[in-house]
């Protein structure tokens, strides 16, 4: 397999410094090449491929800033060239999506850590599909992507020719290149392309997979990669080999071992490699000439600094057996969002798994938020057990904090019996923190029907105790509640209906409000050519059997501070709605749609247009009780360093306000 790749890559290199005589472009070529794509299987079975891969770091300048960005803490402080090198099997789910499984590792990265992991990514290139790699990079390859480049052909020998693609604009989610093919088949036999995204300039050879039932797996990958940041100036080389010949037993993971992965390598050192190994074993052999109980002292020292320093801008990710934990970064500008109605906020995610097997497995996945502008902190946090993944059988208990939340009827009673309040303690009065415990089960029926159902139970307490009690009204309200939720999917790509029940009943551990709620919610999501995308949602709510004083609070009419949304956290949600409304009417009705395509307007301009990944358009409208109808508009679009959103909102077709929404992107990917 070597000397096949060895010779192709010869292909490639011959191929990119001849000059041919440049023909008119032949479409029907082209045609076979979509065509031969269009035959292949659209999605993987479940398969598993020995693979082999090798990379290389050089950071050519470097200065302070180097530290901020992910997986780079090593690179900062540390050497300026490492090599690191995996053996392992790659898994390939039903959905095309690989993950790697190390069990062999070797290199002169400290502790075998990953360095630019959103690198490896561009090892696995899927020219026919209708994206390179995961929803990004639009592939000249697929026929739906026809509308963005320009193709030439020229011929090389026989019946082979060589396609040169380039796009109609500079847009980050299109690559230029060339593709050696068979002009009988249309089959690429290989191929080069080029492009920049997320900082990432990258240049990656292809040689396709000779086994027609995988084809959309590479035989061999080779990544240049560049990161200029600030001054910084890194260098990356990767290569990987797929379906490798030897096997490694299932039992071996992770084991840091040179001289067996000698006897694993696909394809010999380089004479820069066999470099770095060489001044890494030097510097080894100096260290072990110093005493033992210094080296014990020096290397401690030096495992604290790393875990502190890594871990305040990078995630932290650990395995051991069948338990696991990944925490987003404790400081990191990434995590902060701004919107002109909710103001500044951070929050930070963690996920922790315990496997017994693959069909019983516990999870717990708390997210953290703190609110500078209403000064809260808000925590959510799900402990599940899964115990049938196939019909989605889980149990969990979640414990929460909800939003400061009113209760309208307390309030009427206040304006009636205290004339002399003043707004400000008025305002104050009006205001309970929440905190909920919820207990569920869901359980899939059917492929199209599930349910859950369970118990929840708030408390919520005045946050001005001293007046609620001169007002002469409880301080504390307790509400326990069984509730039963309803899903149905009767189409497999059609919306998804939801119906939700809860009722609150009196005299249950220290209950004392009576109510029922009742809501209904449709989502549906159209995933369309070009990486577009069009989000829907429906829905309402009402509260029925009010026979006690009772807080308005909707599963799906919310405030959401701790967002966990749609494919961005703004689709579904209003954005200058004030957070009073949410509570403030015994029923409502909604309904949003947006719409996303990666080349939509900004896309087209000159300069502007190479930075933007992806572009919205938002639109949604509300009718409550004492508000109807309001309706925001919206536009946004996402480039490698923030997301930016424009907002106009309007009362009975009446101007309101306007106002903006923003988060960070740089480096959230890595």
């Amino acid at each position: 397999p070597s000397a096949r790749i060895m010779m192709l890559g010869m292909m490639i290199f011959m191929s990119s410094i001849l000059v041919y005589a440049s023909q008119p472009t032949d479409s029907l070529l082209i045609q076979r090449v979509w065509e031969y794509g269009r035959k292949l299987p659209v999605f993987y079975s479940d398969s598993t491929s020995n693979s082999y891969m090798r990379y290389v770091i050089d950071a050519r300048r470097r200065n302070p800033i180097l530290f901020l960005v992910p997986s780079m803490y090593v690179v900062a402080k540390g050497e300026r060239r490492y090599i690191g090198e995996v053996y392992g099997k790659l898994n390939i789910d039903k959905d095309g999506h690989f993950k790697m499984k190390r069990q062999v590792v070797s290199g002169t990265i400290p502790r075998n850590r990953s360095v630019m992991p959103t690198t490896l990514e561009y090892l696995t290139p899927d020219l026919y599909g209708k994206t390179i790699y995961d929803q990004r990079l639009l592939s000249p390859f697929h026929r739906s992507n026809r509308h963005f480049y320009r193709f030439t052909t020229h011929h090389v020998s026989n019946n082979m020719f060589r396609i040169d693609f380039r796009p109609r604009l500079n847009n980050t989610q299109l690559v230029t290149g060339n593709a050696i093919v068979d002009q009988r088949t249309g089959r690429i036999h290989l191929a080069s392309f080029k492009g920049e995204y997320d900082m990432i300039a990258f240049r990656v050879q292809v040689i396709p997979n000779t086994d027609e039932r995988e084809l959309r797996l590479p035989q061999w990958c080779s990544t240049e990669a560049h990161l200029g940041f600030i001054g910084n100036s890194i260098d990356a080389r990767f290569i990987a080999t797929y379906n490798a010949p030897k096997e490694v037993a299932d039992t071996i993971h992770i084991q840091a071992d040179r001289k067996m992965m000698d006897t694993l390598r696909t394809t010999p050192l380089g004479k820069l490699e066999n470099e770095i190994y060489a001044h890494y074993h030097s510097m080894r052999s100096k260290t072990d000439s110093i005493g033992q109980d210094t080296i014990k002292r020096s290397k401690w020292k030096e495992w604290a600094v790393d875990v502190i320093g890594d871990q305040l801008i990078s995630s932290m990710s650990l395995n051991a057996g069948g338990a696991s934990i990944k925490a987003s970064p404790l400081f990191n500008p990434l995590y902060l969002s701004y919107s002109q109605s909710r103001g500044l906020a951070y929050k930070m995610k963690i996920s922790m798994q315990y496997a017994w097997n693959a069909h019983r497995y516990l999870t717990f996945t708390p997210r953290l938020g703190y609110n500078f502008k209403i000064k809260q902190f808000y925590f959510t946090a799900p402990l599940r057990m899964t115990y049938n993944p196939k019909r989605d059988g889980y149990a969990e208990v979640i414990w929460a904090n909800g939003n400061r939340i009113i209760n309208s009827s307390v309030i009427d009673k206040i304006n009636n019996r205290s004339q002399a309040a003043t707004d400000e303690q008025l305002g104050e009065l009006q205001y309970f923190n929440d905190n909920n415990l919820k207990m569920v089960n869901n359980i899939g029926i059917t492929d199209w029907f599930e349910v859950t159902a369970g118990l929840i139970y708030h408390q919520r307490t005045a946050v001005n105790k001293k007046m609620m009690q001169e007002a002469g009204h409880p301080v504390t309200y307790r509400s326990f509640s069984p509730l039963l939720t309803l899903q149905f999917t009767p189409w497999k790509k059609g919306p998804i209906l939801t119906a939700n029940y809860e009722r609150s009943i009196r005299n249950v551990l220290r209950s004392n409000l009576e109510y029922e709620r009742w809501e209904f919610d449709a989502t549906y999501q159209k995933r369309m050519d070009c990486m577009r995308l069009l989000n829907v949602r429906f829905g309402g709510g009402f509260y029925t059997n009010q026979k006690t004083s009772y807080f308005v609070d909707y599963a799906n009419f919310r405030d959401e501070n701790l967002p966990n949304g749609w494919d961005d956290d703004w689709t579904g949600q209003f954005q200058l709605l004030s957070r009073n409304w949410y509570n403030a009417s015994d029923y409502y009705l909604r309904g949003h749609v947006s719409y996303e395509s990666p080349l939509l307007m900004l896309s087209w301009m000159p300069w502007i247009g190479r930075y933007i990944e992806t572009e919205r358009i938002y639109l949604s409208t509300l009718s409550i009780e004492h508000t109807r109808p309001y309706t925001e508009i919206g536009y946004g679009f996402t480039t490698r360093f923030v997301s930016i959103g424009l907002f106009a909102s309007f009362l009975k077709t009446q101007y309101q306000e306007i106002g903006c929404k923003f988060t960070f992107e740089l480096f959230r990917k890595w």
